[in-house]
């Protein structure tokens, strides 16, 4: 019983499966038919998208080779000779066998229109760009069918410049054609560096009590010392002039207008250095003074430096005695 309930059930499914494949071959057959109606009055447009239709419901030789005809009359040469192609290695096929013939004379028409191009690169898995549309990737098995003429190739690849030139495609040969893609630079890295507070300004040091009138005084005060050991000098000298007087014999002394001429010269010299000694010793006092006046005066640089001085009347000599502490 069961071997008998099982065949009926696999004749069933035959059975349904044959029905709804001749439905779909049907529905195939009308629209080729609705094609082949629209393309005798020129509507090759419309006449394309009513025959993919029906290979998409039944992708018959037929159907196939009815696309390429139809994509001929629009000149789409290299999707053409693809799918005429495919259609005529169909060598079973009845509708094949029946019209070869004039299916083989519209491919060598086709390829009339078609050439060879292999392109080669430095760079694998780079695309391939014709006239725009991608036509494939590096490397490739065969060459790329593209239509004959002056084409635009471009090849691009990740990481590289990409590279475009102008190809002749004729019928007769192949076009070879070697792309070589330069790299890109890298980009440099950007480093972030968090913002961080402003660093506090250091508040200014006191200003230090100017050290230039203290060193001015000293000088002063050196200056009048070397005055005053120039007066000294002076004066040394005068008294040597005055020894030498009193030991001629021929010089009447001092007081006498008329002077042998030597003896006036050692007068005038004595004279002369006198005055040397008493300028340089009344220079040196003044320089002294001032000097210790700005020494004194003057901000100490040290905390509790101030300078002191105290005058008093000399004992030992006519005038003021002083004294300082620095």
């Amino acid at each position: 019983m069961k071997p008998r309930i099982m065949c009926g059930i696999l004749g069933l499914v035959v059975a349904l499966s044959s029905s709804a494949w001749a439905g779909t071959n049907d529905e195939a057959d009308a629209l080729i038919a609705q094609g082949v109606a629209l393309r005798e009055q020129g509507k090759d447009d419309q006449a394309l998208e009513v025959f993919r239709r029906a290979e998409a419901k039944s992708k018959t030789p037929r159907a196939t080779a009815q696309v390429a005809l139809a994509e001929q009359a629009l000149g789409m040469w290299v999707l053409a000779e693809t799918h005429l192609t495919a259609a005529l290695e169909a060598n079973d096929d009845p509708w094949i066998q029946k019209n070869r013939g004039p299916l083989e004379g519209a491919l060598a028409t086709i390829q009339k229109h078609v050439g060879s191009l292999d392109v080669r690169s430095n760079v694998g898995h780079a695309e391939v760009y014709v006239d725009g549309s991608l036509a494939g990737t590096l490397p490739r098995p065969t060459p790329l069918r593209v239509e004959v003429g002056p084409r635009q190739v471009e090849v691009r690849a990740p990481g590289h410049h990409p590279v475009s030139r102008t190809v002749s495609v004729s019928v007769d040969g192949m076009s070879r054609e070697t792309f070589t893609l330069a790299p890109l630079p890298e980009e440099p890295k950007v480093v972030v560096v968090a913002p961080r507070g402003r660093d506090p300004v250091p508040p200014r040091p006191a200003a230090e009590p100017s050290n230039v009138p203290r060193t001015v005084g000293w000088v002063l005060v050196g200056t009048g010392v070397g005055l005053a050991a120039f007066g000294g000098v002076g004066m040394l000298v005068a008294e040597i002039q005055t020894g030498r007087y009193n030991d001629r014999k021929d010089c009447p002394g001092a007081n006498v207008p008329t002077q042998p001429g030597e003896c006036q010269s050692i007068l005038d010299t004595r004279s002369t250095w006198r005055t040397v000694g008493v300028g340089a010793f009344v220079g040196a006092g003044v320089l002294t003074l001032a000097g210790a006046a700005f020494v004194l005066l003057s901000p100490s640089a040290k905390p509790g430096g101030g300078a002191e001085i105290a005058c008093a009347p000399s004992l030992g000599s006519p005038g003021m005695a002083c004294t300082g502490r620095f």
